[in-house]
């Protein structure tokens, strides 16, 4: 099993809080949902619809249209 973000390393945005950290949280999701155990799809399913969320409620980085710096997500 291989779960990554769909995105690269982005060394030009490094030190400027500006990469959106969704991917990299979605894909941790994916792999606890992975694991069969209820424990962990309760925690996959809260992490996505926790992310999920978060977007809906207008908290976004700006390459979603938003002002947030990626350490202000969280």
């Amino acid at each position: 099993m291989i779960a990554e973000a769909p995105h690269g390393t982005a060394p030009s945005l490094f030190g400027k809080n500006l990469a959106n950290p969704v991917a990299m949280i979605m894909a941790g999701a994916s792999v606890l949902g992975y694991i069969e155990q209820e424990p962990a799809q309760l925690a996959s399913r809260a992490i996505r619809e926790s992310t999920l969320e978060t977007v809906y409620d207008g908290i976004r980085t700006s390459d979603l249209g938003g002002h947030r710096h990626h350490h202000r997500i969280y």
